[in-house]
């Protein structure tokens, strides 16, 4: 029986086909290996001298994912899934302040990822505040750290702000403080800036540096708080802005 010339025509179309398919799934095969083993660095700062590594970007993706995934875990753990926001953010902060305790004598200070304070359980001044900030920040509330000193080259207060609805309050975790009005509720960035009675108060038997509490809140009203740097370590803020960066040069 003579061949059909409209089938052969279709049976070598689907052929071709199929080859192009199989040929379009290698290549990207391929350029995924490629982009999986191209060379990136990262940083680990170790009493202030930093050393940069060499890795691949599938380790440094794959890393960052884990990474997320545990943050997300141990926010969980630490503040539960009952409560207003307000009540979650200040067992955060009870947490924070029992158990990020200050670098013991002898050992270094370690500048990685927010995620390894919760592993040492410990951090410098900066670190602790942060630690609170990366709390927040994975529960949907937006949190950064401010540092301020009476001598600008010694920021030796470090605040953490929380956006808490509309408001941005304010807690310095290293002095075991919360800044609260006289009518108990918390204070914002804006009531510290209006009533320094609110700091005098808080802070009033603590001395850094030689100087009164409040006086090193003198440069806060310059102060902007930015969220950009705490939502960089979360997955898909992350991602988002890389996005944006790579396709639109921001």
């Amino acid at each position: 029986m003579p061949e059909d010339p409209t089938t052969t025509v279709l049976g070598r179309s689907i052929g071709r086909r199929r080859k192009l398919q199989l040929l379009a799934v290698l290549a990207i095969v391929a350029s995924l290996v490629i982009i999986a083993r191209w060379p990136v660095t990262t940083a680990v700062g170790i009493d202030y001298r930093v050393t940069v590594k060499q890795l691949t970007l599938f380790e440094k993706a794959a890393a960052f994912v884990s990474r997320d995934l545990e943050m997300r875990r141990l926010m969980r753990e630490i503040v539960g899934t009952g409560g207003t926001q307000e009540q979650r953010l200040l067992r955060m902060y009870d947490w924070v302040s029992d158990n990020v305790h200050p670098i013991p004598p002898g050992l270094p200070v370690v500048d990685d990822h927010v995620l390894y304070i919760f592993v040492r359980r410990y951090g410098a001044i900066d670190q602790r505040a942060e630690a609170l900030a990366a709390l927040a920040s994975y529960d949907s509330m937006p949190a950064t750290t401010l540092a301020l000193g009476k001598d600008p080259k010694r920021q030796l207060v470090q605040l953490t702000v929380v956006q808490l609805a509309d408001r941005l309050v304010v807690f310095d975790v290293n002095n075991g403080i919360t800044f609260r009005k006289f009518s108990g509720e918390l204070a914002t960035i804006e009531d510290l800036r209006a009533d320094v009675s609110i700091i005098r108060r808080a802070g009033a038997a603590i001395v850094i540096d030689g100087a009164p509490y409040h006086e090193h809140f003198q440069l806060l009203r310059e102060m902007d708080p930015s969220f950009v740097r705490m939502e960089a370590q979360r997955f898909w803020p992350r991602l988002r802005n890389e996005l944006i960066e790579r396709l639109l040069g921001r």
